[in-house]
């Protein structure tokens, strides 16, 4: 098991190094993530829990309502939530400013860094304690999920320790407006789709796409054909893994291959044609759900939001490249801050949510498919009846698990490394992908591999 170095100053060095933030925290204190023993918590406990979160109004809602289902249990807890914005760099950085944390939102991308920090707890004892006490089975969960809270994402035969628990199963699909396809592409039939998924494929999406340009001709206030976050890195990751292609080799030196160049075209030509068009700071998808946009890109929280289309809107799958088509899924994976006051209680919110009556919670809201294996199978399981006089097609959201792709090329990295190919790979998008770009290939990839020197 991996033992815990890192000291209160050594972590918040590292922060500083990382974020350029001056000092050591004042008063902030790191616990070893691997000794501990978990304790019992009184169900009357008076405490605060204080949760870092990512900053969208589906997970706000999401996490209020597992609070709720939390104070029957415990009813004297308070909750404190911690938006954060720049997830991928906002959690180190909150704690090394002297916030302190109870319950940790982690990026399955980051896993492995935030670890190595020691952030993070070792989840472990608590989870064979639990199950110990018949209140905790991993197997209940789907096994890819899981391993996406493992050190190295459980590819480490050495090292499987769980840092985070994965709430849910999270792919991108294809959000459609049917009235809008009706009125700009009549002959183009979505409930062929519907019935036939393994036949929605890239190619079929760029017939539609024509098919509304041509529809679209003679208007002169035009909906967008497609509305995609196209800085959202696992999007673009599975991408890059459809086209075979690499982003980094052993070392964590930028490989950028022929797979990753074709990656990019994939989206650069859907500009060139007029398809869609590359927002640099776009994170909701405000066109699609005003239908001023025919096809969105997002996975399953967006439902909430995209259900205001009602009769108008269908879900497909993310569209099948090539011979063996790859699609970005993830988790929200929670785990135990170190700087935690409270970790027998952090822990016994994330069994919660983790547990039968949690995940139902999450089904029922819609807003989430739990990764809990046996709420997500049977005739009418609760998170397929969202809206169901719509009679929407939810099997889009877990068709084809064998398509799924992870973020794990972060692996060799530090958080600091992360972070700055994180920031390279969008200035790349943002050079390459403007509607008035006139950055090459060549170009647009020399400067990714200057930046991450």
């Amino acid at each position: 098991m991996k033992k815990w170095i890192a000291t209160l100053c050594a972590a918040v060095l590292l922060a500083t190094s990382i974020f350029g933030l001056q000092g050591c925290a004042v008063n902030m204190e790191l616990k070893d993530p691997d000794d501990y023993v978990p304790g019992d918590v009184d169900p009357e406990i008076n405490a605060t829990l204080r949760v870092a979160m990512l900053n969208t109004t589906q997970e706000e809602e999401l996490m209020d309502d597992l609070a709720s289902g939390f104070n029957v249990i415990y009813p004297n807890v308070d909750f404190e939530f911690t938006k954060l914005t720049t997830y991928e760099s906002g959690i180190a950085q909150t704690i090394a400013t002297g916030t302190k944390l109870d319950v940790i939102w982690v990026p399955d991308a980051y896993v492995t860094s935030l670890a190595d920090q020691g952030l993070l707890y070792n989840l472990q004892n608590y989870m064979e304690k639990s199950e110990a006490d018949g209140l905790f089975n991993p197997d209940d969960y789907q096994p890819a999920m899981m391993k996406l809270g493992q050190y190295k994402h459980g590819s480490d035969p050495d090292n499987t320790a769980q840092y985070f628990l994965p709430r849910d199963y999270s792919k991108i699909v294809t959000y459609i407006n049917t009235s809008l396809v009706e009125q700009y592409a009549p002959d183009f039939d979505v409930q062929y789709y519907v019935e036939h998924m393994d036949e929605w494929t890239w190619d079929v999406m760029l017939d539609l796409c024509e098919q509304l340009q041509n529809g679209m001709a003679n208007e002169q206030t035009k909906p967008r054909i497609v509305e995609a976050m196209w800085r959202w890195l696992i999007l673009f990751y599975g991408l890059v893994q459809a086209e075979d292609g690499s982003y980094l080799d052993a070392d964590g030196n930028p490989v950028l291959d022929e797979g990753f160049q074709n990656a990019l075209n994939l989206v650069r030509d859907l500009i060139d044609e007029g398809y869609t068009t590359f927002d640099t700071n776009l994170t909701e998808l405000n066109r699609f759900h005003s239908a001023q946009a025919v096809i969105a890109f997002q996975s399953r929280p967006y439902m909430a939001t995209a259900v205001v289309l009602g009769d108008d809107l269908e879900i497909l799958p993310f569209p099948a490249i090539g011979s063996d088509p790859k699609v970005g899924t993830g988790t929200t994976g929670y785990g135990i801050c170190t700087s935690s006051e409270n970790p027998d209680l952090a822990w016994e919110f994330i069994r919660y949510m983790m547990s039968e009556n949690g995940q139902t919670v999450l089904s029922e809201t819609g807003k989430a498919v739990p990764s809990m294996i046996s709420l997500q199978e049977g005739e009418n399981p609760g998170w397929k009846q969202f809206y169901s006089q719509y009679n929407y097609n939810h099997d889009a959201f877990v068709y084809a698990p064998e398509r799924d792709v992870v973020m794990d090329y972060y692996d060799m990295l530090s958080s600091a490394e992360a972070k700055t190919h994180d920031d390279a790979l969008r200035a790349l998008f943002e050079a390459y992908w403007r509607q008035d770009g006139t950055t090459s290939m060549i170009d647009a990839l020399d400067r990714y591999r200057e930046a991450v020197r």
